[in-house]
């Protein structure tokens, strides 16, 4: 349970040491570090990250050692980040959740989830997902094929697989978003907290608030969570976007 300021990242799609934002990333938690009760990343911080890869987790060595020592750490898997190793640097601290969660931030009662499959039309994401997951995929990934061959490979496939480019993919943030609204009014929270459209959002209902931390890369936004406060902020500047004062259920 967190009761100070709890930040919430997700989908930087950081794509290795080559990438600025991974720099930017880092500096953005050096500022902040010290000031912060807890930090939930909400799923897709990193392009590819799935299972005990060396070389992946090398590539993002910079990122993950900033997280070291943070507290009240919570990290959810996305569509391109799960099977995450606890043990890494950076992870073995954290809470890892392998799908939606029920937390207390900032004294809110709060339900979180990344997002992805939310679409019934979604078939070959749902599939693609089945696979990658089973055991006999699992094994060869992490037993036998090349550590940095299969990276560099995730990398091209997962920019060859966004959003809209599959049949069903296109309207999954209608979905996700009837998906939080109905959790939401099934009652018992005051924010459902959900990521993956890459779109910052404040949506307050009678119910509670829908949040979306929207994309941590230049240019996009986080959330801040603080005594019954979310507020939306431009990343990495700060910039207030929009806020709302959370009415807690008793």
């Amino acid at each position: 349970m967190s009761t100070g300021r709890v930040l919430v990242l997700a989908d930087a799609h950081l794509r290795g040491r080559a990438d600025p934002a991974q720099a930017e990333l880092v500096r953005f938690l050096a500022a902040e570090r010290g000031q912060l009760a807890g930090l939930v990343l909400l799923g897709d911080m990193f392009e590819y990250l799935a299972g005990p890869n060396r070389a992946a987790l090398a590539e993002y060595a910079p990122f993950l050692e900033a997280l070291e020592g943070l507290p009240g750490l919570h990290v959810f898997e996305g569509n391109h980040d799960f099977d995450l190793p606890a043990t890494a640097t950076g992870l073995r601290g954290a809470r890892l959740h392998s799908g939606p969660a029920a937390l207390e931030l900032a004294g809110q009662r709060c339900w979180l989830l990344h997002g992805d499959r939310m679409s019934p039309f979604d078939l070959g994401t749902r599939l693609l997902r089945a696979a990658l997951q089973s055991t006999p995929v699992r094994q060869l990934r992490d037993r036998w094929l090349p550590e940095s061959a299969l990276f560099r490979f995730a990398l091209s496939f997962a920019a060859a697989s966004r959003r809209g480019r599959w049949p069903g993919r296109t309207g999954e943030a209608t979905w996700l978003r009837r998906r939080a609204l109905r959790a939401l009014r099934a009652g018992g929270l005051d924010t459902v907290l959900f990521a993956h459209t890459h779109v910052g959002l404040l949506e307050p209902w009678p119910e509670g608030l829908l949040a979306n931390p929207g994309q941590a890369r230049a240019g996009g936004s986080y959330l801040e969570l603080e005594a019954g406060a979310a507020r939306l902020r431009s990343f990495p500047a700060g910039r207030l976007l929009a806020a709302h004062t959370c009415r807690l259920q008793p």
